[in-house]
């Protein structure tokens, strides 16, 4: 009998069975075969979708390839570099919506934000869970305007962009004013910089 001693597919022997083999040993080469199958693929407990172009995009692939795209893009904690960007697009502003008399804003909620000043209004910096970089916050008069800005919490009262102090912000109807904050220390305002400039007169 022509029966190879077989544990994964790649092991089979084309050739075999002969067409002398009995009938009786096509038995053993049906549960060869399945037990190689199994072998082989002992994880796959579903339908495997994939088309042989799909899989096909495998080949070369030398490790995990989740392992390599963490080599190449930027992760939580790495102290890597990017590069070969012409620009890095953001979705969208996120909107912190109305102010109303107080507002706290989260940096780590994005590193553009904006926020309708709907009252006089206390503004509060989250630096929790942000990240060092640049932060820009549009503050938005309302239609009526004249809001007021009392001073920023969060912020050191000596570390404005030429100012000793906070700068005035934009108060006229729908007028709009940038607040940046560079943020020098990860989930910190020890040593940040910030600025605040009306656009418009």
């Amino acid at each position: 009998m022509a029966l190879e001693n077989a544990t994964y597919i790649s092991d089979l022997v084309t050739t075999n069975p002969t067409g002398s083999d009995s009938r009786a040993t096509a038995d053993d080469h049906i549960r060869l075969l399945k037990s190689t199958i199994k072998t082989t693929f002992p994880n796959v407990t579903g339908a495997v979708t994939a088309t042989h172009t799909q899989i096909n995009y495998l080949v070369g692939v030398t490790s995990a390839i989740q392992t390599q795209l963490d080599a190449r893009a930027l992760v939580d904690g790495a102290n890597a570099a990017i590069y070969g960007y012409k620009t890095v697009g953001f979705y969208a502003e996120y909107d912190n919506g109305n102010s109303s008399t107080a507002k706290t804003i989260v940096l780590a909620n994005g590193q553009k934000q904006k926020v309708t000043l709907t009252a006089n209004t206390t503004l509060t910096i989250d630096f929790t869970g942000c990240k060092v970089g640049d932060y820009q916050i549009r503050l938005i008069q309302d239609a009526t305007g004249s809001r007021t800005l009392a001073a920023i919490s969060g912020l050191s009262s000596s570390r404005w962009v030429g100012s000793a102090t906070q700068p005035s912000h934009n108060t006229a109807a729908n007028g709009e004013t940038l607040l940046t904050v560079s943020v020098k220390t990860a989930a910190s305002s020890t040593g940040c910089i910030q600025s605040l400039v009306k656009i418009g007169a």
